[in-house]
């Protein structure tokens, strides 16, 4: 069974022409899929899940890909008590073919809080805050490495999934409207009839972003 890649041979050929800063043999390493055994499912703190690649993982896919020629530091950190939250900020660097390459990210992490009552008064316990800065610190380490463009078929994804619940799914109605819409535009001939027949189809529809974009489409096409 072939491995599953996000990016195809051609595509990766294609990247090679511009100078970049990864060998082909780099590029081969960084685009196979992050295996399964790799990836877990976490819970934020407003309960929404997602994936992630294990903390160990990636620090052995940087030392593979850079030969180990990187350093990870931080370079602040911060306790923020209202949330019970601890922030760092990492720089990940690492010398790949003889250049220098950085690139930094915040990490952070909730610390568990424990509750015990006695009488009257509960009393709150912060888990130690020394581990909440290693889990932050690792969390930034991740995120520097995606950076650079590892595991972008889980990180990748994730983005793509959430960019696809903030953009509500065009109704049926509305679909069947743009599609007259496009028929008409497609047979307009210069700007003055595309704006015609745009103000026409307004006059039974409301305009929306699908709309708009159709119609800059078009006026490029004739203009």
């Amino acid at each position: 069974m072939r491995k599953a890649t996000y990016f195809t041979k051609s595509e990766v050929e294609f990247f090679s022409d511009f100078n970049p800063i990864f060998s082909k043999a780099q590029l081969k390493v960084i685009n196979r899929k992050t295996p399964d055994s790799e990836v877990e499912v976490k819970t934020d703190k407003s309960g929404f899940t997602y994936k992630s690649v294990k903390a160990a993982y990636v620090k052995a896919f940087v030392m593979l890909v850079s030969g180990g020629n990187f350093s990870f530091e931080i370079k602040r950190r911060e306790f923020v008590p209202s949330t019970k939250e601890v922030l760092v900020e990492g720089r990940l660097s690492m010398i790949v073919n003889g250049v220098q390459i950085i690139r930094e990210q915040f990490g952070q992490h909730y610390l568990n809080i424990k509750t015990e009552t006695k009488g009257n008064t509960t009393y709150s316990f912060a888990s130690e805050i020394g581990n909440g800065y290693k889990a932050a610190a690792s969390d930034a380490f991740k995120k520097c490495a995606s950076e650079f463009g590892f595991f972008w078929d889980i990180y990748g994804q994730e983005h793509a999934d959430q960019k696809k619940k903030e953009v509500p799914e065009s109704n049926h109605s509305e679909k069947k409207k743009l599609e007259r819409l496009d028929f008409f535009l497609q047979s307009a001939k210069d700007a003055d009839e595309i704006e015609r027949v745009y103000e026409k189809y307004l006059e039974t529809g409301e305009e929306t972003e699908a709309s708009k974009t159709l119609l800059k489409e078009y006026y490029k096409l004739n203009t």
